[in-house]
């Protein structure tokens, strides 16, 4: 049987840690599938004591629901799941679990990323059998995602050209952010298994400060480039062309890169510091 990985004992390994996965967080799990639920209760029947009709929750206030659950579970369940890691009542047990250090970071990783978007999912289905059931809900958050690409022509149809069209339909694709949430989890897991103590507060400082640190970085180095109106100038006379070549041209690619090598690279953070975990 080999230390690094055992499919056999991964396997286990990885049943048993699901069960305590839905263990830990059944209950914020269920709250959540059912805010969507609870939300549209209220509002419809306050819409109908007031105007004495009945209307469903309108679209925005659902998406503006779904947004912060996924936030809130981004931020809780990383730490409710895995924190007992490097705890001193629990952490004893995890440690002694017989499986490898890898094992245990790929069950981690795949459990906590596969259980927000399998509850993720589940949210939207809900969401688009309450609209099936109300049409007075309008458009499911699905629908509402899948349309807002088009959006982009009614918003800049008028001003802007065909390769600058492109690349704000590229960029308002809710797809092209599924990563940033993968690696927002990852930096909760990651503060998981890092820190001691307030885990979700310890880790949103550490983002903040990183933030900041870019921020001032970012404009140290814009202050080094000298400005120029030609170039103001320039930019207003050639930006179609520049909207078809370049970064602008090849944005959802380059961001899958970047966004894939990054997550990567906090996997492997991860694996180290659940391999020198001490208590």
């Amino acid at each position: 049987m080999s230390e690094i990985f055992d499919k056999k004992r991964f396997g286990k390994y990885f049943i048993s840690d699901i069960k305590d996965f839905w263990s830990s967080n059944r209950i914020i799990l269920s709250i959540i599938l059912l805010v969507g639920i609870l939300s549209y209760i209220p509002f419809s029947l306050l819409s109908y004591i007031s105007s004495n009709v009945w209307s469903g929750s309108p679209s925005g206030m659902r998406i503006a629901c779904f947004i912060i659950c996924m936030l809130i579970m981004m931020v809780l369940i990383p730490s409710k799941s895995y924190g007992k890691a490097n705890s001193r009542k629990l952490g004893i047990n995890w440690i002694l679990t017989p499986a490898s250090t890898l094992e245990k970071t790929l069950s981690m990783v795949i459990i906590t990323i596969g259980g927000l978007l399998l509850t993720a999912g589940i949210y939207l289905s809900l969401d688009a059998l309450l609209c099936v059931i109300d049409k007075t809900c309008g458009e499911s958050i699905i629908s509402t995602f899948c349309n807002s690409v088009s959006t982009i022509d009614f918003l800049f149809g008028g001003d802007t050209g065909p390769a600058e069209q492109a690349f704000y339909k590229t960029i308002f694709n809710p797809l092209l952010y599924l990563d940033d949430y993968i690696g927002g989890v990852l930096i909760f897991l990651l503060g998981a298994v890092y820190f001691k103590s307030a885990k979700p507060a310890k880790t949103i400082l550490t983002i903040f400060i990183f933030i900041v640190a870019l921020a001032l970085l970012g404009a140290i180095i814009s202050d080094m480039i000298p400005s120029s109106n030609e170039f103001y100038l320039s930019r207003e006379q050639e930006l179609e062309a520049k909207f078809s070549r370049g970064i602008f041209r090849h944005v959802a690619l380059i961001d899958t890169i970047s966004d894939t090598i990054v997550n990567c690279a906090l996997i492997v953070a991860i694996y180290f510091k659940t391999k020198r975990i001490k208590l």
